[in-house]
């Protein structure tokens, strides 16, 4: 089982670096889960500036204290991915452990270590850059190992560990101590106080922790909004409207993943108590809205798969008697358990298989951006400078004090000007992965230039402008260059954004987040509409007042214009949209047309 253990954790760990080095992993999460950990090992704990200014309220991870420690010694990403395949290899030594215990066959304990090395969960999971939460698939193995070979004490130090991976992974921990309580008697002391842990600690998280970082009740909430508008009114309605969450539960893509959680395991765990243990993890994600929580290519499932296979070994137990008395028994069933998980492993194939919209999209060793440009364009850029940048480029550019997502819809105070104003901009121009909306991406790339951002590298594809307060200036004999690569810019993007750019669909609810500091909706007679660089769009009239398919429009700006903007710096988007957001005309411009 060692032997096992070992190579897969080097072809898990050599799969992650490899896609990482190849600018596949994003800045959602490893982006964001590198640069707090590499704040929090520069003394600035658990600071954030992707999403939220402190990570606490987002996320309540306190493993990433003596991550950070190790960071200290070795301040790179990598660190990360190979950490999380190590401790994903090592999953398989605890159920190994347990099975020999409770089974009569040692052959069958290898085959179930291995059924878990294979797991394509545990492969998709490791593939999805880094969550600390995958780290449950080995640590409450290791939590029941420990417990059941006589170690109760350094079980009930394991599951502190649990605790700090997440918010929620006290509620699976509460129910692990239930089932302790309910069927193993003799321990149910140890499954009181876990159980009692578990609940409090994700009360504290959930309730008091993550509110009290981020000044409001977490975002996930709303992954739920569809059973109610408050947890409350959520437990309310899962409890006397049972057919809204059957019929939640049974559309096809959800079924089909539920499906794919046991058929590696031969359906086994079904028929054990330990099942309970997954209820928590099993209930919360497929009751999201969130199509990705729902499925086994993310590390929402995590926390509940341990059961699952400790469910596999105690079903085997009680089955054993049967078995022992049938000379085909326990072929037929190491036979049928190794079928299963072929079957599962060629279905759902983690290192080859596409997870696309509307899932978030998730990338392998496949070379889709070249590397050396990027290389040449990061050598440029100072360590300590702010950046703002691509998905597939966070990852690189995190271990810093501040880093963005340069088109982004969270923290529009940083978007003033349409994008955060770092000190440089690292983007490529036609990496159009993880939905990038090219219709808005390409006019702000323009507009950095017009606000003064000065190109210090261009060249396929890859750019790199800095911002006139870093004092970045061309030496006199490449003043030349600089004005070509500006010139590049300009031609580059308006030839991607004329070759299809300009016609990417935007849902109505992206349109309002992308422009909420300049949009204001006006209607025809309206008296004033006032915009923030100081423009009072005053009316307009539309001819004719009704629209007909294939037909022409007429729409009548009148501005009025009460600042010091010239008009030649404003740019007006008029947009039709359908009811889906998709464009069907435009018009983008200067206020004024000859």
């Amino acid at each position: 089982m060692g032997l096992f253990t070992a190579v897969s954790a080097l072809v898990m760990a050599s799969f992650a670096v490899t896609r990482h080095m190849r600018l596949n992993s994003s800045l959602y999460d490893l982006g964001i889960k590198s640069q707090v950990i590499w704040n929090t090992s520069q003394g600035d704990w658990f600071a954030s500036t992707v999403e939220v200014t402190h990570y606490l309220g987002d996320h309540v991870q306190f493993i990433f204290l003596p991550m950070a420690l190790l960071m200290r010694l070795w301040s790179d990403v990598r660190l990360l991915l190979i950490l999380q395949a190590v401790v994903l290899a090592l999953g398989a030594i605890p159920l190994y452990r347990v099975a020999q215990r409770k089974l009569s066959r040692p052959w069958i304990a290898l085959l179930i270590g291995s059924m878990y090395l294979l797991y394509p969960l545990v492969g998709f999971v490791n593939r999805f850059d880094f969550h600390p939460v995958v780290f449950t698939l080995a640590l409450f193995p290791l939590a029941y190992d420990l417990l059941d070979s006589g170690h109760p004490r350094w079980a009930t130090f394991v599951t502190l560990l649990i605790l700090s991976l997440r918010e929620e992974t006290g509620l699976t921990l509460f129910m692990f101590g239930l089932y302790l309580v309910l069927f193993e008697r003799s321990r149910w002391r140890w499954g009181a106080l876990w159980a009692g842990l578990g609940l409090s600690y994700s009360a504290l998280a959930l309730g008091v922790i993550i509110p009290t970082f981020r000044g409001e009740t977490s975002d996930s909430i709303m992954r739920y909004a569809w059973l109610g508008g408050s947890v409350s009114e959520i437990i309310s309605n899962i409890l006397t409207t049972p057919s809204l969450v059957i019929n939640h539960l049974l559309v096809p893509y959800r079924l089909t993943h539920i499906i794919k959680l046991f058929l590696p395991l031969g359906f086994l765990p079904l028929f054990s108590p330990f099942i309970m243990g997954a209820l928590p993890a099993l209930g919360y994600n497929l009751l999201s809205e969130t199509p990705s929580q729902s499925v086994i290519y993310f590390q929402y499932f995590a926390p509940a798969v341990p059961f699952l296979f400790l469910g596999t070994i105690d079903t085997l137990r009680r089955l054993e008697p049967f078995l022992n008395t049938r000379p085909w028994g326990w072929s037929a069933v190491a036979s049928g358990l190794m079928l299963s998980t072929a079957v599962a492993f060629i279905w759902d194939n983690p290192y080859t298989t596409p997870i696309q919209p509307p899932y978030f999209e998730v990338y392998g060793t496949e070379r889709l951006i070249e590397r050396e440009p990027f290389e040449a364009a990061l050598a440029l850029l100072p360590p300590e400078a702010s950046v703002a940048t691509m998905m597939g480029f966070g990852p690189h550019v995190a271990l810093r004090p501040e880093m963005h997502l340069f088109l982004s819809y969270t923290r529009p105070e940083l978007r003033q000007e349409g994008f955060p104003q770092s000190d440089y901009l690292l983007l490529h121009l036609n990496d159009g992965r993880w939905e990038l909306n090219r219709r808005l991406f390409y006019p702000l790339v323009e507009r950095a230039l017009v606000l003064g951002y000065r190109p210090v590298f261009a060249r396929a594809d890859v750019v790199l402008l800095a911002h006139p307060r870093t004092g970045h200036t061309m030496p006199e004999a490449a003043e030349a260059a600089e004005a070509e690569m500006v010139g590049y810019i300009v031609q580059r993007t308006r030839d991607l954004y004329e070759g299809g750019g300009k016609f990417v669909p935007t849902a109505t609810e992206t349109l309002v987040a992308a422009a909420e500091r300049w949009r204001v909706e006006v209607g025809e007679g309206m008296d004033t509409a006032v915009f923030a660089n100081g423009l009072h769009l005053h009316s307009y009239k539309l001819q004719p007042s009704y629209l007909v398919a294939g037909g022409g429009a007429c729409v009548l700006l009148n501005w009025h214009n009460h600042s010091d903007t010239s008009l030649a710096d404003a740019n007006v988007f008029l947009h039709l949209n359908a009811d889906d957001g998709y464009v069907l005309a435009q018009r983008d411009g200067i206020p004024v047309q000859e």
